[in-house]
Parts: C-alpha cells; structure tokens; sequence
C-alpha cells in the first residue's frame, strides 16, 4: 500500500514539473533583435531594448550578414570600453537564436572592430516575471470503508390493560309488605300491623352501586 502511494505521489509531482515546464514556454517570448533592420550599425538598440520587457525564458535573435558582422557576449566591463578581446561566447552565424535563461543583465557587442563603438552594442536586463506558477495538484486520500450500520432492535409495544368490567348493579331489595299479626286480636281493636326490618336496605345497595361505580371510573382514568 505504501509503495502505490509513493508511485502516486512521484507521478504527481512529475505532473506539475510538466505543467510548470510548458507553463514556461507558453508565457515565453521571442524577440528579433532590432525589428525588421536586424543586428547592424542603423539601429539605437538602447531604445529598442528599452521598449520590451524581457523575463527568464524569452529568446532573442540576431539576423545579420555573417561575413560583415558577429555577435559577442562580453562582461559588462568589456561592453563599457568597447573590448573585443576577451567574449564569453562568439557567435557568427548570420542567425544567432540567445535563450534569456537567468534573471541578470546580458551584454551584446559586434565583434568588428569599431562596429561596438559605432553603436552596435545591446544590454538586455532581464527579470524573473511576475506570473505565478500554479500549484502542483495534491493528491486526496482514498475514502476509508467504514462498517455498514447495524439496526438496533426496537421493543415490541406492550399491550394495554383491559379494562376492568363493569359491576353488576345489585337490585333493589322488594319494598316491605305489611302484613297482619297472625295472633288473635281482642273483638273492637284493629290488628297492630307488623313492618319487616331493614327499612333503609335500598339506599345502602344503591350508594354500594355509585361507589363502585366512581372505583371504576377511576381505575379507567389511572389506564389511561
């Protein structure tokens, strides 16, 4: 696993030198020393080279008649006093193609006597750009496989109670009956009539009832 990701991240960054690289190119810019006149003694190339921006990267060409004219990279304190002696590089092609590869000053001299002093020298001042190279894409990491949810068992509801039956109402004992006394009675008095004991047994049946009752309509109020 370790070595798929260093293959990863090698590509990765391979990628974005790739991208910096032909980033460079793109922005890169090719200059014609001295327009359509060329590298020659008509030419102010202190106003040309004042009138471009050179940035790392740009390229400059030098078209001129090889057997009349040269081109010299000097010092700058050989491109001051005009020595043709002592070049850092020669060139004498007729189609001299100089890549500005470092932010710093070039200088450019002809290397026939006399040409440099006539004005056929040029410094180019290079800068390092103001373009930002994008950043190199990151790599995200795998999502990481997680364990499926387990479903918790939900309890079954309880049932509810049933509710209590309803009592039987008690029926009212019979109204007393009055009934004559089976002993004799004396000639010219009326019999004494006899009443059955437990006057008041159908209100206490009937309060029995509406306490039981209101029981009941409380138990079914707790249920609830």
């Amino acid at each position: 696993m370790a070595g798929m990701q260093g293959i990863g991240s090698a590509r990765i960054a391979l990628t974005g030198l790739a991208i910096l690289i032909a980033a460079q190119c793109c922005m890169a810019a090719t200059y014609n020393v001295g327009d359509s006149q060329g590298w020659s003694q008509n030419v102010n190339y202190n106003t040309w080279a004042s009138s471009h921006t050179f940035q790392v990267g740009d390229t400059i060409v030098f078209t001129y008649s090889g057997s009349t004219h040269s081109v010299l990279l000097v010092s700058q304190a050989d491109f001051t006093a005009c020595n043709v002696n002592t070049p850092l590089r020669t060139y004498s092609t007729g189609k001299d193609t100089f890549t500005l590869t470092n932010a710093t000053t070039y200088n450019f001299i002809c290397g026939t006597l006399g040409h440099c002093a006539s004005g056929m020298a040029l410094s180019v001042s290079v800068t390092a750009g103001t373009a930002s190279p994008s950043p190199a894409p990151t790599l995200s990491p795998a999502p990481s496989s997680s364990p499926a949810p387990t479903k918790t068992p939900t309890a079954a509801p309880e049932p509810a109670p049933a509710p209590a039956p309803a009592p039987k109402p008690i029926a009212p004992s019979s109204a007393p009956s009055i009934s004559p006394s089976a002993s004799s009675h004396s000639p010219g008095k009326a019999p004494t009539p006899t009443v059955n004991s437990a006057p008041l047994r159908p209100r206490t049946a009937a309060m029995v009832v509406t306490v039981m009752l209101c029981a009941d309509i409380a138990l079914l109020l707790l249920l609830l």
